[in-house]
């Protein structure tokens, strides 16, 4: 599709049909896959997180229980010039908010075998944040090396695969993961998209990283 376009031909409109005012965070810099078929929207996190001035002047874009239709423009064209032949629709209904934050001992994990270029594969209980899946996890050797090999990222974001660019040697590993690593919802590991900065009993701050430790037999 033709870049620096995307706000202008995409809505979302209320269950009566009712255009939502400025639901997305309108970067200067859309924010697209590489082939130019994948474009990121994000809800303005101040009308997400409570306790921020725009969601207490304007209120939240979204309300649990409320349908919801976003909507693309067939006014809007491709990079050849040629617009959509309709107008393309996708209703959801809001559910309530998801504030588990991602718990990496609820992965299941299918290690190779040694002598093998099997890849070591992580299947996550949900979806986490694609970019963020591609770098912040990386296998560690027995001496604390960085393995080299490929990254996958498959299943809707629920599968991560790393093949080795040499077999797998017998021995332990740990795969090294920044706590940064968010969900869909934004919350981390370290930390939950929101955070009550009044509560008297707060966590102490998360390591950066953890290490996940597997053996290849």
């Amino acid at each position: 599709m033709r870049r620096g376009q995307a706000y202008e031909h995409i809505r979302l409109e209320d269950g009566a049909g009712e255009q939502v005012a400025f639901p997305f965070l309108e970067l200067a810099e859309e924010l697209w896959g590489p082939e130019g078929k994948r474009l990121t929207l994000l809800f303005d996190p101040g009308r997400i997180k409570r306790g921020l001035k725009p969601r207490n002047e304007v209120g939240p874009p979204l309300e649990v229980g409320r349908s919801y239709t976003l909507t693309i423009d067939r006014a809007w064209e491709d990079d050849r010039g040629q617009r959509l032949a309709e107008n393309h629709q996708k209703r959801s209904v809001v559910e309530a908010p998801d504030v588990v934050q991602p718990d990496p001992t609820s992965w299941h994990w299918r290690t190779p075998a040694a002598g093998t270029l099997e890849p070591l594969i992580v299947t996550l209980p949900e979806p986490l944040d694609r970019a963020m899946l591609l770098r912040v996890l990386v296998p560690l050797d027995g001496a604390g090396g960085a393995v080299r090999g490929a990254v996958t990222v498959s299943e809707y974001e629920t599968v991560w695969g790393f093949t080795p660019a040499r077999p797998w040697r017998a021995g332990s590993f740990a795969l090294s993961v920044r706590t940064t690593l968010e969900d869909r919802a934004g919350n981390s590991i370290a930390r939950p998209f929101e955070v009550d900065l009044t509560a008297t009993s707060r966590k102490p701050p998360a390591p950066d990283h953890i290490q996940l430790p597997f053996v290849v037999r």
